[in-house]
């Protein structure tokens, strides 16, 4: 069951068309039994209800899930649940039992903002961090309540609950076992002549996850909540880093240490630069690590990996040469080599827009293309200006290698069979003036079959040569699969069908793909079937 409640922008809380007004006051009592319910699945352990007046007198209630759609909260009490099963009658720590969801409690810097852009808040907090939707959100009056519904019951979730209020900007207290939310469909009363609504504002109960999957999207945040900086220097060789090929001196300088006022700028721009020459989130992030233990002093490795995140996710725009802010240009001029730097002051020579669009239309009969063709049409679509010979020889060739990944002959033949499918357009040069052919993407619409977008990352991972060009042919393939969201469910023989190729072939490209670190590929329970679930990384 899905359901979303209304909200509307406007300025003051109590304008809010809410739950109560939507909703008449017994569908209302309907999403609080039904919320109570999800959470007291699959155990018979006793439910813990707690009501505390606005004089601080607490009364405590421990029901079995049979006798909870009993339950009527009084309006003039603040009502809240254990989210832990209590296996006696005791709200202590020693008898919680298992819980059926993760939860985290957003309070801070909620004030003066109406429900509905807190929900946007904390919405973008979880997107940023890397994690999946939560089942359900709950405005507490003061703040938000988001809770993640478990495929089964769980003892010990106390560290991912950090994990995700740390990843997320969240309350580090609200996370122990014993822990008391506000129960939906009540008042909040801490203060007697401005009661507030406890209500849920967005509800999908068919969100159900599993915990190791919350667990890998946390990553590095798991452990992370009670760390202190990092004090000791790294030995004198740093592997990852030695083994960049940086294209630019402040990148290069960047890369040496900074120091504490410098560290967040210099992340950004290593971050999107790391981004943009195609190494992968999991390198990148492994290359960031080692950075920041040459900054004096490091970063808290977990406040590190958490702006690395919103770096990685978000739309930096500081990649260029010249920047607005004066301070923020000072700190670039300390790492700036103009002599030995081939960017010009212009920005246009940065490529600051990271996702190329492959028409669909091109991609409908993918057998009949080759793997260089998308390379090409890649570059060409990213430069809308168009290319010259020299300058897309230039594009194909590795800036780690010096070699180009693809012979003239085999550049040649994609650019002639783009043209005659009529995506590229050829404008003749005069070799007599020493004027070189120009070649331009040309726009066009996709009649209903939409775009499939593809980082510039993974294009430059092929142009490196850490994918093979069929490989990179099948993981555009994934891409138009995923819809844009990051994984797909495609069965071998369908991918084998769209490539005239061979079940076994395709195993084959996974494999080495998944080597790459382009995709990961996990084995899941669709209704009693084991299907692939193939996650999109770069």
């Amino acid at each position: 069951m899905q359901e979303y409640i209304r909200i509307c922008k406007v300025g003051a809380y109590r304008e809010l068309p809410t739950f109560f007004t939507v909703l008449n006051k017994r569908r209302a009592g309907e999403y609080m039994q039904q919320f109570i319910k999800e959470l007291a699945k699959g155990t018979n352990d006793y439910i813990e209800i707690r009501e505390i007046d606005p004089e601080g007198n607490t009364k405590q209630h421990f029901l079995k899930p049979e006798d909870l759609k009993g339950y009527r909260p009084p309006m003039d009490k603040n009502i809240y649940f254990g989210v832990y099963s209590r296996f006696r009658k005791d709200g202590k720590a020693q008898s919680c039992n298992t819980t059926k969801a993760l939860w985290v409690d957003y309070d801070a810097g909620m004030e003066g903002l109406t429900v509905y852009e807190r929900v946007k808040k904390v919405q973008s907090n979880i997107k940023v961090a890397g994690l999946p939707k939560p089942s359900v959100l709950v405005s507490s009056g003061n703040g938000i309540h988001a809770y993640w519904i478990l495929k089964e019951r769980q003892q010990e979730v106390q560290e991912i609950l950090k994990a995700m209020a740390l990843a997320t900007n969240g309350d580090m207290r609200a996370t122990d076992k014993a822990r008391i939310m506000r129960l939906p469909n009540t008042l909040n009363v801490k203060d007697i002549n401005r009661p507030l609504k406890c209500e849920i504002v967005q509800a999908d109960y068919s969100l159900i996850y599993d915990l190791e999957d919350i667990k890998a999207a946390l990553g590095g945040y798991i452990g992370q909540a009670k760390e202190k900086p990092l004090q000791v220097k790294p030995e004198p060789t740093n592997t990852l880093i030695n083994s960049i090929n940086p294209d630019r001196p402040c990148i290069a300088a960047m890369l040496k240490g900074v120091p504490e006022g410098e560290r967040n700028f210099a992340l950004g721009r290593l971050t999107k630069w790391l981004q943009i020459k195609g190494y992968t989130k999991k390198k990148s992030q492994q290359v960031i690590l080692e950075w920041n233990s040459l900054n004096n002093p490091p970063e808290i490795k977990a406040k590190l990996i958490k702006d690395f995140n919103s770096y990685w996710h978000g739309d930096y725009k500081l990649l260029g040469c010249m920047i607005d802010n004066p301070e923020l240009q000072q700190i670039l001029y300390k790492y700036c080599n103009r002599p030995e730097c081939k960017f010009t002051m212009a920005i246009g020579n940065i490529e600051l827009d990271n996702t190329v669009k492959y028409n669909n239309r091109l991609l409908k009969d993918l057998y009949k293309l080759t793997g260089n063709d998308l390379i090409v049409y890649g570059l060409l679509a990213r430069h809308k200006e168009g290319l010259s010979t020299s300058l897309l020889v230039e594009k194909l060739t590795s800036r780690a290698t010096g070699k180009s990944c693809m012979s003239k002959p085999t550049r040649l033949k994609s650019l002639e069979t783009l043209e005659k499918l009529g995506f590229i357009k050829v404008i003749e040069g005069n070799k007599r003036a020493g004027k070189e052919n120009l070649y331009k993407a040309i726009p066009q619409g996709t009649y209903g079959l939409g775009y499939t977008l593809a980082t510039n990352g993974a294009i430059n991972g092929a142009i490196d040569k850490r994918v093979t060009a069929g490989e990179f042919k099948l993981y555009v393939l994934l891409l138009k699969y995923a819809f844009n969201k990051g994984a797909c469910y495609p069965s071998l023989d369908t991918m084998a069908k769209e490539l005239r190729t061979t079940p076994q072939g395709i195993n084959n490209l996974l494999r080495r793909l998944e080597k790459a670190d382009y995709i990961k590929r996990v084995y899941k329970d669709f209704d009693g079937v084991e299907k692939l679930d193939i996650r999109l990384l770069v």
